[in-house]
């Protein structure tokens, strides 16, 4: 991806990972300075299909998606688990534009001008957030990375 996108023009490539250290980073930087300009030609060597995952986009003649194909949905599982229609009580409820949860919060965590800019981050509303990260973490494995 490093070469693809010095090819494509891009001023830079973000190199990240869990457990990378130096020397991964050098080995990224020279395959992509060995691989250059002809990364479309060796698509094989470079892309690594998983079992059943998803692309937003259908895939084109060579081997990159089709920025002009239609957008693939995935079907939805005919008996949704209780995590599922958990979380989807919780946005239907607390989340979602006009919900009870989202008029009543909205009012009380607005952004503020010049100093008070930041001062819904602080208070009663804002700790009442708290327990979404626990139950991010609990129910669907978040490791707060901020993705």
């Amino acid at each position: 991806m490093v070469a693809a996108a010095r090819e494509l023009g891009f001023a830079g490539a973000h190199i990240g990972g869990f457990g990378l250290n130096h020397r991964d980073f050098l080995t990224i930087v020279e395959r992509a300075g060995a691989i250059g300009k002809e990364w479309r030609n060796r698509l094989d060597e470079l892309v690594f299909t998983w079992p059943n995952e998803f692309y937003l986009l259908p895939a084109g003649r060579d081997g990159l998606s089709n920025g002009a194909g239609p957008y693939q949905s995935t079907r939805m599982a005919r008996h949704p688990s209780l995590k599922q229609r958990f979380s989807e009580f919780v946005h239907r409820h607390l989340i979602a534009e006009n919900s009870a949860g989202a008029r009543l919060f909205s009012s009380k965590l607005k952004h503020g001008e010049g100093a008070a800019k930041n001062s819904w981050r602080h208070g009663f509303w804002y700790k009442l957030l708290e327990p979404s990260t626990l139950y991010r973490k609990a129910a669907l494995g978040c490791v707060s990375c901020g993705d």
